[in-house]
């Protein structure tokens, strides 16, 4: 794992379908439980931007981390801006926009 000096964006783009490897860049190791989940909410439809699950329904007990694993998702998906296409690198407006 990088340390905070040495994050840069070929890390970031590295885990823009990552979600797991995004929760190990911010310091955390997810276990296989929430790497399963997360593996189904970044899935997108033929569009390649919309969700493909409407609902994902989670049935763990206490302690399962299923709080930390929404507030990494929430955090990707802030960062990522999942719902939208991304920008073509080369574009300087397209990056601007984005």
């Amino acid at each position: 794992m990088p340390s905070k000096t040495t994050l840069t964006p070929q890390h970031l783009a590295a885990v823009r379908y990552d979600i797991p490897g995004f929760a190990r860049l911010l310091g955390l190791e997810p276990h296989p439980g929430q790497e399963r989940i997360w593996a189904e909410m970044v899935m997108r439809d033929q569009t390649e931007f919309r969700a493909y699950w409407l609902t994902i329904a989670i049935s763990a007990g206490n302690r399962a981390g299923k709080t930390l694993m929404l507030a990494v998702y929430v955090l990707h998906s802030c960062v990522f801006k999942m719902g939208l296409r991304p920008p073509d690198p080369m574009d300087e407006q397209e990056l601007d926009r984005f």
